[in-house]
């Protein structure tokens, strides 16, 4: 009964027979390591090349993106300025327009006065002539 507290220390730790981390140097273990660390490596310069070539189809995309907004914006400004001018053209016929009509009226009224104001001096002769007569 006491043999088994004798065998055993009273560390409430687990030793490293017991958590099984008693290490032994295999050259399979050895092997793995270095294929693995090799691995890395040439993932590393893999991914390096990747990412260079990512970089370039990333700045090719740019580069075809911009020389669309380019025609985009070509194309919009020739459209905006032939509207711009359309709109001149439209405008200045329209205050042409205006002005003559404008004109028109101010004439039809001066010539209404005008035969207004001969209305009235034949009215006055015609008055004047009937008084002399009286």
């Amino acid at each position: 009964m006491f043999d088994d507290l004798n065998s055993k220390s009273f560390s409430v730790l687990p030793t490293k027979q017991e958590l099984g981390l008693e290490m032994s140097i295999d050259p399979i273990s050895i092997g793995l390591g270095v294929a693995s660390a090799g691995a890395s490596i040439i993932g590393g310069i893999f991914g390096a090349n990747k990412q260079k070539s990512n970089e370039a189809a990333a700045r090719k995309a740019q580069e075809k993106q911009a020389e669309l907004l380019n025609e985009y914006n070509e194309k919009k400004f020739k459209n905006d300025k032939a509207n711009y001018l359309a709109n001149r053209e439209f405008n200045f016929n329209q205050a042409l327009r205006r002005y003559e009509y404008d004109t028109q009226t101010q004439v039809r009224g001066f010539e209404a006065q005008a035969d207004a104001y001969e209305r009235d001096q034949q009215n006055l002769a015609n008055q004047l002539y009937f008084n002399q007569q009286v």
